[in-house]
């Protein structure tokens, strides 16, 4: 009898020991692959943070390089413009040094500009103080609309021209720049806050246009008179802009960056939208959105003085690649091996290590570059535990109060009132009270701080409370300490000028009166001189016409006499009926002759009457326009200064005028010789054109001529007497202000220049049709 198996599954080929140990085996599997996962899982965990811990690392050093070009950038500006407040008489010489200076700090400012506010009216004397400085071609400008010229600036109401401009030979001189909404949008609201803004981003435009340009932006510190910000009266007087070129002021940033192997796009807004400002060499127009870049991409905010923009870095293909290893896919096919298991996590516990040993140090760095900022900027940093009362400080806040390092430490039981005046005291617990309620985002305030010599240094304080328990009370506050004393006493020394400036305007105002009265009596003794001048041009002409008629009138009375005399003699003996009819018509013909020309003077005599009356106690009466014109016109026909130019009279029927025809006759007679002298090339024969029509009650004359007509900016002071310069003929051309004189006060009229620019010249003389003249 054969023994039986008190375990028949106890076999190997027994299907419930192979089901059992099928099932054993799949649990070892299982837990083999379940422990591989976990630890590839890890590791992959492991790998993404040691990255992720890489790229912010880098992320934060090119953060910081940015905000530390930036920051000292503004303080640039804060500070040349603080220097251009203090010397209200700048001269170029002392800004160009000044500009030398701080550029030279300051590498990245590829400009520095002072940039004054010029009103319209001022804007001839301001371009010659200019060329007094040396500036010899200095004129107000304005880009041509193809970009590639420059031409002179229309007439504006106000002008915001470069009048300095470092380097030498770089900014464009005379480029106005309130024709630019760009740039003008930053610099008007600068000065309506008073304090350094930056503008948008634009081309930086040289003083060879054509050469090209570059991206950049301005740092716009406004040089206020007054008390600047929102609730002072201060008025703009211009700007000091510090052009930054981008390219030259993330050179070294993009360097940085690309040493750390993360790429960079710089954009404007508080968003990464549209076409990024600047973005490193190589690397995609756009930020990728791949999903592993995408989750390492770190979003910067920048307050560049006011300007939003946004930074955004992303670690390139190479670091990427390089924090994707092979290993863990190494260590999950041979999940099966336990001592390579425990090989690899003890492998990777030690890389681990070294990875947070590498973070720590990291951020050692970290906070010494923090540290190097602080230094550079001597921005005194201090913070605050609310919770153990302590007060931690730099250096530099012992500098700042005076101190030696290390003299003056900070105990647990310090308070800010200890270094504080008193006087400023309730302002800043009152801000420091809106802060923590959350009121205000930021405190900043500036008061008195202890100092150890000096008493009391005016201080710039900027704080945040940086974290907050459950309830929102602040536990730990940070902040800094920036010295504003010199800023200050420079505000005391403007105040003490402004104190003085208004006896200062009255005496000038005194010798500007005196001298204008003096001007006047000078120009109404020309005046009178012209008025004179223009009669004896008058009655030489109607002399010049007389001549040709009296003279004929001589000769035939001379032939009347000869004939007469030898009709006589023939008496004696014997006459024909011939002769004495020769006689006859000799005689009739001569008489005939006198006549005509004897009418012809009589008519002459009579014109120059009625347009030449004494203006001296002239009355009104009412004329004819077209017939007294007509008059007029043969009077001034043969005057030398029209000729060879033709006067055409454009005048309706049945048109009469009130006034004093003999004034009347002098303005437009001053006119037309100014017109005939100084609106045509010389040997060009002219075209002069005289209209007239009524409208509302008025009679309105025009003038023209066919000439190449008047510059576009020479209607101002057109009508002044040009008292340094002569006319052709050696006297002073003040025609023009005797007939604006003559029509203003004598005539009750006006007198004024049209179409302006263009071709030809037009003055349009508005007279009343029914009230007499003012005398």
């Amino acid at each position: 009898m054969r023994p039986t198996d008190p375990r028949p599954d106890s076999r190997p080929d027994h299907p419930q020991r192979r089901w059992r140990d099928g099932v054993a085996v799949l649990v070892v599997v299982a837990l083999g692959w379940s422990a591989t996962a976990l630890v590839y899982r890890s590791m992959r965990e492991a790998e993404s943070q040691r990255l992720q811990a890489r790229t912010e690392a880098a992320a934060g050093e090119v953060l910081g390089r940015v905000e530390q070009q930036l920051h000292r950038t503004v303080e640039a500006a804060r500070s040349a413009a603080l220097m251009v407040e203090a010397q209200p008489a700048l001269t170029r010489a002392a800004f160009m040094r000044y500009a030398a200076q701080l550029a030279s700090a300051l590498p990245a400012v590829g400009m520095l500009e002072w940039q004054p506010l010029v009103p319209g009216a001022e804007r001839a004397a301001f371009e010659q103080r200019a060329r007094e400085q040396g500036l010899l071609d200095f004129s107000i400008k304005e880009p041509s609309a193809d970009g590639l010229t420059w031409e002179a600036a229309p007439r504006r109401e106000r002008y915001v021209p470069i009048l300095y401009g470092w380097p030498e030979g770089k900014s464009p001189l005379g480029f106005n720049l309130a024709n630019d909404p760009v740039r003008m949008a930053s610099k008007d609201e600068a000065a309506r806050r008073g304090r350094p803004l930056a503008s948008g981003s634009f081309p930086v435009l040289r003083q060879d246009i054509g050469g090209g340009s570059v991206m950049g932006f301005a740092i716009t510190a406004p040089v206020m008179e007054g008390e600047p910000g929102p609730q002072g009266q201060g008025v703009p007087l211009g700007f000091l802009a510090a052009v930054v070129e981008l390219p030259a002021l993330f050179a070294p940033v993009m360097a940085q960056a690309q040493r750390a192997r993360m790429d960079l796009w710089l954009f404007e807004g508080r968003q990464p939208q549209g076409r990024p400002l600047i973005s490193s060499p190589g690397a995609t127009p756009l930020p990728s959105t791949a999903s592993e870049a995408q989750a390492l991409q770190r979003v910067s905010a920048l307050d560049v003085a006011g300007r939003a923009w946004t930074l955004v870095q992303q670690p390139q293909a190479s670091l990427l690649r390089e924090g994707t290893g092979t290993l863990p896919t190494v260590v999950l096919g041979l999940g099966a091996m336990a001592s390579l298991l425990l090989g690899a996590a003890l492998h990777r516990l030690l890389r681990e290590r070294a990875l947070a040993q590498a973070a720590r140090a990291t951020l050692a760095r970290e906070r010494q570059r923090l540290s190097d900022v602080l230094d550079g900027t001597r921005a005194a940093a201090w913070e605050h535990d609310f919770a153990t009362g302590e007060t931690h400080v730099n250096a530099h806040w012992e500098r700042l109060a005076g101190y030696a390092p290390g003299e003056h430490p900070i105990g647990a039981g310090y308070h800010w009132r200890d270094d504080c005046h008193p006087d400023d005291a309730p302002a800043v617990a009152e801000a420091l009270r809106r802060h923590f309620a959350g009121e205000t985002e930021a405190y900043e305030m500036e008061y008195r701080h202890r100092h150890k010599t000096q008493g009391w240094v005016w201080v710039l304080a900027r704080a945040k409370v940086l974290t907050r328990d459950a309830e929102g009370r602040p536990r730990m506050m940070a902040g800094t300490l920036v010295d504003v004393q010199a800023r200050k006493e420079a505000e005391a020394r403007i105040q003490a000028l402004n104190a003085t400036l208004e006896a200062r305007v009255e005496a000038r105002t005194a010798e500007l009166t005196r001298a204008l009265a003096s001007l006047n009596d000078s120009r109404e003794a020309l005046a009178r001189t012209e008025v004179r001048a223009t009669l004896d041009t008058l009655v030489a002409n109607v002399a010049q016409q007389l001549h040709t008629p009296l003279g004929n009138s001589v000769i035939a009375v001379q032939n009347l006499s000869d004939r007469s005399r030898e009709l006589h003699e023939r008496l004696d003996g014997p006459l024909r009926r011939r002769e004495l009819v020769e006689f006859v018509d000799q005689v009739q013909a001569n008489a005939e002759l006198a006549q005509r020309n004897l009418a012809r003077a009589t008519h002459l005599l009579d014109t120059f009457r009625q347009v030449a009356s004494a203006p001296a106690g002239e009355q009104a009466r009412t004329i004819d326009l077209r017939e007294w014109l007509g008059a007029l016109s043969d009077t001034l026909a043969h005057s030398q200064r029209l000729q060879p130019h033709a006067l055409t009279l454009d005048i309706p029927e049945g048109l009469r005028l009130l006034t004093a025809p003999g004034l009347l006759g002098q303005v437009l007679t001053q006119l037309l010789q100014h017109l005939a002298t100084h609106a045509f090339p010389a040997g060009h024969r002219g075209q002069l054109l005289l209209r007239a029509h009524e409208a509302d009650g008025h009679l309105i004359l025009s003038l023209g001529d066919d000439g190449p007509g008047l510059p576009p900016d020479s209607e101002n002071g057109l009508f002044a007497p040009l008292l340094h310069r002569t006319g052709a003929d050696g006297r002073t051309p003040l025609g023009l202000a005797i007939a604006d004189q003559l029509l203003r006060q004598d005539l009750g009229g006006s007198l004024r220049v049209v179409g302006l620019p263009g071709p030809g010249t037009r003055f349009e003389i508005r007279l009343p049709l029914s009230a007499p003249p003012a005398r």
